[in-house]
């Protein structure tokens, strides 16, 4: 019994977290796709189409936007699922802390491939950590 409760909560937080990065999801898959095929004369990440220092700060705002809403929105579902506030409690942190992972992935790559005005116009993991623990 305690099995499968364990592995429907990590699913439930794979879920949350999924629809919580939506937004970074498919530029990453871009960005690694071309980072791991480009050959060494190749242009910069920043120089594609797909991910332009323009498209950075898109993908950025699109996910802050969403980010909070889709994690308000999972929370008040579980609290009218469970009907139970302690176990909603117990789920929360590690659903954000599986956001701030996803996030941090997205936030290193910018770091690595982008030049320091870009890097700086988005949250750190930390900032996103703030974001969602923050009340709205």
């Amino acid at each position: 019994m305690d099995r499968h409760l364990k592995i429907a909560c990590e699913e439930l937080i794979r879920l949350c977290t999924q629809s919580a990065t939506a937004p970074l999801a498919a530029f990453l898959d871009q960005c690694t796709a071309y980072l791991s095929s480009r050959p060494a004369s190749a242009a910069d990440l920043s120089a594609q189409s797909f991910a332009t220092p323009e498209k950075v700060s898109e993908v950025h705002a699109a996910f802050k936007a969403h980010v909070r809403e889709q994690v308000d929105r999972w929370v008040e579902s579980l609290t009218v699922y469970l009907q139970d506030e302690d176990t909603v409690n117990v789920l929360v942190p590690p659903a954000h802390g599986a956001i701030v992972d996803a996030y941090r992935q997205f936030h290193d790559l910018i770091r690595a491939e982008y030049d320091f005005s870009t890097a700086a116009s988005i949250l750190t993991p930390a900032g996103v950590q703030n974001l969602l623990t923050s009340k709205p």
